[in-house]
């Protein structure tokens, strides 16, 4: 009978080490020790653990805390894409005030944490309440302990500075950040968005550059640099450039929309370019568009009783209109598919625009010619004329600024527009 109460008793053990394995496990992976695991990888600031930790299952939806989250710890390992997706997403004032009420619990567990502070400012910043986000910014800024930690609080506190009409202290909140922790690619973009507010477009450039150098795909900053270039330089090859990267930008799902509202931006002006009014007689005014459009022997009769000061403006925003239209047949015609984004615009009708007003530039200037004895090609050496302009733009269609495009975001605020700011020289307040 021995060896038989033997195998019995072998066979009990294995069974109850396996009903140990089987409940360690279930407990190690329950929902509240996962959470306590998640919890603590927050406040020690392990950003990949708190990545990992709150991916979820494929067929289960993602809750709001945990897409914030995940948005804040792939912003601090400038993977900034990344948290644009997750960010965009609680929107929502229904899933703000979720956030809210979950970063105030954890903020009222961990009082004198730097992490919990900046996430309970965060939920407060996503509500409009900007001057309490400053508060508890503050009182996380005299918590942190990282270098990392003090410039992720420092560009959040920029952020709000900028939605209080305070630019000047967002401007050194942002500059601390950068110098605090150079690494971190979204204080040096949140930088170069407010010199873009500024219309500094070469500060602002160099900005972008930086965040780009420390997160190569940074949609967000691309698109920013985009728009930054366009402040520097207008002619032919920038715009054409610049149509170019918008296409590419809206094709990436995280800041497509961006891209799309300055490319229709773009589109507007284009359009307003050639509407722009051009004096031909007492009491008389027609578009460069007008001209475009009407047939060469009316057109030909009207030039021939325009002066040389209107047949110049007529040469010079001909030649204008034609570099434009051109651009953007050569950037829908090698985009191809992608064209479908700009509203109202085809490669076809582009270059037929382009021929048109390549037709009235050159009619212009031989009826200069012919009726005042003006060579153009002296004209054009010594005047600096309209092949030296770039293409003309008229003052600001979009938020601010003479910029054809210039719509941003902060990368902690995705989708949410940038207000008008007013910047204050702090002496000058003095008495």
């Amino acid at each position: 009978m021995r060896p038989l109460r033997k195998h019995y008793m072998l066979v009990a053990t294995v069974g109850l080490l396996g009903l140990l394995a089987a409940l360690w496990l279930a407990v190690s992976t329950s929902p509240s020790v996962a959470s306590d695991a998640l919890w603590k990888a927050v406040l020690a600031e392990s950003w990949m653990s708190v990545i990992d930790l709150c991916e979820a299952k494929e067929d289960t939806p993602m809750p709001v805390h945990l897409r914030a989250l995940k948005g804040h710890a792939c912003l601090a390992l400038n993977r900034n894409d990344e948290s644009l997706v997750c960010l965009i997403t609680i929107a929502e004032k229904s899933d703000r005030l979720t956030w809210k009420e979950w970063a105030f619990q954890f903020a009222g567990a961990n009082p004198r944490n730097t992490m919990a502070l900046y996430l309970k400012g965060d939920a407060l910043s996503r509500l409009g309440k900007w001057d309490e986000a400053v508060t508890v910014y503050s009182e996380a800024l005299s918590q942190a302990k990282t270098q990392l930690a003090k410039a992720m609080v420092l560009n959040a506190m920029g952020v709000a500075c900028v939605y209080l009409d305070n630019a000047t202290e967002a401007m050194k909140d942002f500059e601390k950040a950068c110098a605090t922790a150079p690494s971190f690619a979204d204080a040096h973009a949140n930088l170069g968005t407010l010199l873009l507010v500024a219309e500094a477009a070469e500060g602002a450039s160099t900005k972008y550059d930086e965040a780009i150098h420390q997160s190569e795909s940074f949609t967000l900053a691309r698109i920013g640099r985009t728009c930054a270039m366009l402040g520097q330089s207008r002619d032919p090859e920038t715009l054409t450039r610049a149509i170019e990267e918008f296409l590419s930008w809206a094709r990436r799902p995280c800041a497509s929309s961006l891209a799309k509202e300055n490319l229709e931006s773009l589109a507007r002006a284009s359009k307003e370019a050639g509407e722009s009014q051009i004096t031909v007689s007492k009491g008389m005014s027609l578009s460069a568009n007008e001209f475009r459009e009407m047939d060469r022997p009316t057109r030909m009769e009207i030039m021939s009783k325009m002066s040389p000061q209107q047949l110049n403006t007529l040469i010079s925003k001909s030649y204008e209109n034609y570099a434009h239209s051109r651009s953007w047949g050569e950037s829908l015609q090698y985009l191809g598919p992608l064209s479908d984004l700009v509203p109202g615009f085809s490669a076809t009708q582009s270059h037929r625009h382009a021929d048109q007003h390549m037709e009235v530039f050159s009619d212009a200037r031989s009826v200069m010619q012919q009726n005042f004895g003006i060579n153009q090609s002296s004209w054009f050496r010594d005047s600096g004329g309209a092949d030296t302009k770039g293409v003309a733009f008229n003052e600001s269609l979009g938020d601010m600024g003479p910029w054809p495009a210039k719509k941003m975001w902060f990368g902690l605020m995705p989708a949410v527009g940038l207000p008008r700011v007013t910047f204050m020289d702090a002496e000058s307040t003095e008495p």
